[in-house]
């Protein structure tokens, strides 16, 4: 067996090098894709979770919104029902109470004892 020769051999040794390189190369590009990819996927994740948390907020917003509306719509009511009962009730009286205010602001004041 005979050792090759210089010659032959650094012209193997530059193609494996060129070879080994391309292949680093490679390697390098399909993990800077993998990064980009992975990177995309995870900006869509992060904004489809705030698109999410928005609709949610705006929901309970919206909800509470109409609790709220209700609420007072229901006090409302309340307070009219009331009313429609105190005029009732102080209807007969409204006459004898305004005749008595009257009579009460036209009498002459009375004179205190000194």
């Amino acid at each position: 067996m005979t050792n090759p020769r210089p010659a032959e051999v650094i012209p193997a040794i530059r193609e494996l090098e060129l070879e080994t390189a391309l292949a680093v190369e490679a390697a390098r590009n399909e993990s800077e894709a993998i990064i980009a990819a992975a990177r995309a996927e995870a900006r869509e994740m992060v904004e489809l979770a705030r698109r999410k948390g928005r609709d949610k907020a705006r929901k309970q917003y919206e909800q509470r919104v109409e609790a709220a509306e209700a609420e007072a719509e229901r006090i409302q009511r309340g307070a009219e029902d009331r009313v429609r009962k105190l005029r009732v009730v102080a209807s007969p009286h409204l006459e004898g109470a305004v005749a008595a205010m009257v009579e009460l602001l036209l009498a002459p004041p009375e004179e205190e004892d000194a």
